[in-house]
C-alpha cells in the first residue's frame, strides 16, 4: 500500500512538473502530452480550407473549434465571412445532385469523422498512392492510386507542390500537406484531445488525495490493533 501511495505522489509530481512551465494554452498541452502537434493540425487546416473544402464537408466542426488551435476570434470571424463563429463547413454545392455532376457521379463523403472511419495512415496512403506517370484520367474518369485494391479512384490528385499557401515559413510540398492534413483531421475525428490535458491534473490529484486517505486509514488501524 505504501509503494501505491509513492507511485501517485510520482506521478502527480511528475505531470505538475512537466505542466508548470506550460501558458495554459490548450493546444500547447495536447501538444505536449497527448501526442497532436498543435502547428501541424494548425496548417492542416489551411490544407482543407484552400483545397479539400471545395468538394468535401465537415459538417461535425465548428469554426470556432479553431480557437483550440490558437485561432484568435478575430480571425475565425474573418474565415466565416459574415457567419457566425458556430458556422459548419457544410457541402460547397447547392445540392447533392450538383455535387454529384462535379464530381464524376458521386456526393464527396464528409471528412469529420475519416480518420475514425479509415485512420491517419489510409487517408496518407491515398494522398500519396497517385502515380506521378500515370495521374491523368483514364477513360472512365478513374485516376490511377495504388493505395485502393482496385488500383483507381474518382478523386483527382488535388495536392501538389506549391498549391497550398501557409502562413508560415513550412515546406510547402506535397509531403507536408500530407502530414499536416492528416493531423488536422485526426484532430477533428477525436476533438477530446485537446481537453484530456485539462483533464489530467485534477484526475491524478483526486486519485492521489484518495490513495494517501486509504494509507492513512491503514496506517492508523494497524496502530490500533498493536
Amino acid at each position: 500500500m505504501r509503494l501505491s501511495f509513492v507511485f501517485c505522489v510520482a506521478c502527480y509530481c511528475e505531470v505538475n512538473a512537466s505542466a508548470g512551465g506550460d501558458s495554459g494554452n490548450v493546444a500547447l498541452l495536447a501538444k505536449r502530452g497527448l501526442g497532436l502537434n498543435a502547428a501541424s493540425a494548425r496548417r492542416g487546416f489551411e490544407v482543407y480550407w484552400q483545397v479539400c473544402s471545395r468538394c468535401h464537408s465537415l459538417e461535425l466542426f465548428k469554426l470556432g473549434d479553431l480557437k483550440h488551435l490558437g485561432y484568435s476570434k478575430a480571425q475565425i470571424l474573418y474565415l466565416a465571412n459574415g457567419g457566425h463563429i458556430s458556422k459548419r463547413l457544410e457541402l460547397p454545392y447547392s445540392s447533392k445532385a450538383q455535387a454529384k455532376a462535379f464530381n464524376n457521379g458521386i456526393v464527396p463523403p464528409d471528412l469529420s469523422l475519416v480518420v475514425k472511419r479509415k485512420n491517419a495512415e489510409h487517408i496518407k496512403n491515398v494522398l500519396f498512392g497517385y502515380a506521378s506517370v500515370y495521374a491523368n484520367t483514364t477513360a472512365r474518369n478513374y485516376y490511377y492510386n495504388y493505395s485502393f485494391d482496385s488500383g483507381v479512384t474518382l478523386m483527382p490528385p488535388t495536392l501538389v507542390d506549391g498549391v497550398v499557401k501557409y502562413a508560415s515559413k513550412a515546406r510547402a510540398n506535397l509531403v507536408q500537406y500530407v502530414l499536416d492534413v492528416s493531423e488536422f483531421l485526426t484532430w477533428v475525428s477525436e476533438p477530446w484531445t485537446n481537453f484530456r490535458g485539462w483533464l489530467m491534473l485534477p484526475a491524478i490529484s483526486i486519485f492521489s488525495l484518495i490513495c494517501g486517505l486509504i494509507y492513512s486509514t491503514l496506517r492508523r488501524f494497524d496502530l490500533e490493533l498493536v
